[in-house]
């Protein structure tokens, strides 16, 4: 069994692409206890699939949001347990994923 792991890490933003296919979101706060804030600052106006995981995979949480009517949405966390979550953001073919905490 043979594993490739890629890590980065992204130092500075220094601009966004308005016409970027995907996006660009702020996930916040992290660490989070009670409500876990998904913030839209750029991108095309259209619905997203947002899910999360559980560290193991599981997929504990699915919705899609609409982002044409809005451009915050908060997810109520706090019935989760503490521990470490993966949130996937994702709009048509393009995908990005957040790492936070949960205490």
């Amino acid at each position: 069994y043979t594993s490739d792991t890629l890590a980065f890490e992204v130092v500075a933003c220094t601009s966004i692409d308005p016409d970027s296919p995907m996006p660009a979101f702020q996930v916040y706060p992290n660490p989070v206890s009670e409500e876990l804030t998904i913030e839209k600052i750029a991108g095309s106006q259209e619905a997203v699939v947002l899910k999360i995981y559980q560290i193991t995979g599981k997929l504990i949480h699915q919705e899609i949001v609409d982002f044409q009517m809005l451009d915050k949405k908060t997810i109520p966390v706090s019935n989760l347990t503490t521990g470490t979550y993966f949130l996937e953001i994702e709009s048509g073919n393009h995908r990005i994923h957040r790492k936070f905490s949960k205490f």
